[in-house]
């Protein structure tokens, strides 16, 4: 071989050096991307607001995040438990009940379930799952069962204070239509007595026109204590008693007349169904 020779081939080793200097600094490059990727996709598992459970077939937990950690509040990771083992003992048994069939169709089924802690308080959340393709580590061929576990426990304690809220309120307001009622009605008694001692017709018939205005006030309020709502009322069931006490009050029967009522079933506010109660009454 020739210098010349010696020559040329050292030149290419030494640009195949190069190109491989080159290779190994993208290679580390991507490297650094992708540990980098890794790190910030585990911290983002890790530090998720909700529980992230990945279980195999049989339900056992392989791999959790900190924030399931902490709603099951203990350390496991010198056992394998069951996803069941951190369950109340009733929502233990149908999450049990359920998990074959989750297995087969995993996509987008959920189920409220309590956590029992091993000081024996509760955590209320909902379990959401979804299917992961199986790793190279899955020997059996089939595919975990990734859960979601989402803390609702903050949440149903404000629904509850909500509902007994709302409960007390609604209380107070049946209370109030009801002493409400009770008031007219001893009005009206005190309209009745003076209509009876009084000899003056136009003052009867004054007071006549007070007690009908009263009546169309009072029976808002007496329909309101008789049915479920507070603050609506059927215009038409209104209306068909407010007319009936009219018409007796009137003594319009013994006059042979009668009349023909022709009203649909829309519900008003109170404001709205009084005002349209003493417009009838006019």
């Amino acid at each position: 071989m020739s210098s010349k020779d010696v020559e040329i081939l050292v030149h290419e080793l030494q640009v195949h050096q190069i190109e491989l200097e080159i290779q190994n600094e993208d290679l580390r490059n991507s490297q650094q991307v992708i540990e980098h990727t890794k790190n910030r996709y585990i911290q983002l598992f890790d530090s998720a607001p909700v529980g992230y459970v990945i279980v195999d077939s049989l339900g056992r937990v392989k791999e959790f995040n900190t924030t399931f950690l902490k709603m099951v509040g203990e350390s496991f990771e010198e056992r394998q438990p069951r996803v069941f083992d951190f369950l109340h003992p009733e929502d233990s048994k149908a999450f049990q009940s359920r998990f074959k069939a989750i297995l087969k169709n995993p996509l987008n089924k959920h189920m409220d379930a309590r956590i029992q802690r091993p000081d024996k308080t509760m955590v209320d959340v909902i379990i959401n799952t979804m299917c992961q393709d199986p790793g190279p580590e899955e020997t059996d061929g089939k595919p975990d069962l990734f859960l979601t576990v989402t803390d609702v426990t903050r949440l149903k304690e404000s629904q509850a204070r909500l509902s007994r809220s709302v409960a007390e309120k609604e209380a107070l307001l049946r209370e109030l239509y009801h002493r409400t009622k009770n008031n007219m009605q001893m009005i009206l008694s005190l309209i009745n007595l003076q209509i009876r001692d009084e000899n003056n017709p136009e003052v009867v018939s004054r007071l006549g026109e007070i007690k009908h205005r009263i009546v169309s006030m009072s029976l808002v309020h007496e329909q309101l204590c008789n049915i479920g709502q507070l603050d609506r009322i059927n215009l038409a069931e209104y209306l068909e008693a407010l007319i009936n006490r009219l018409m007796a009050d009137n003594m319009m029967a013994q006059k042979n007349i009668s009349l023909t009522k022709k009203l649909e079933p829309v519900v008003l506010d109170i404001d709205s169904a009084t005002s349209c109660g003493l417009i009838v009454n006019e």
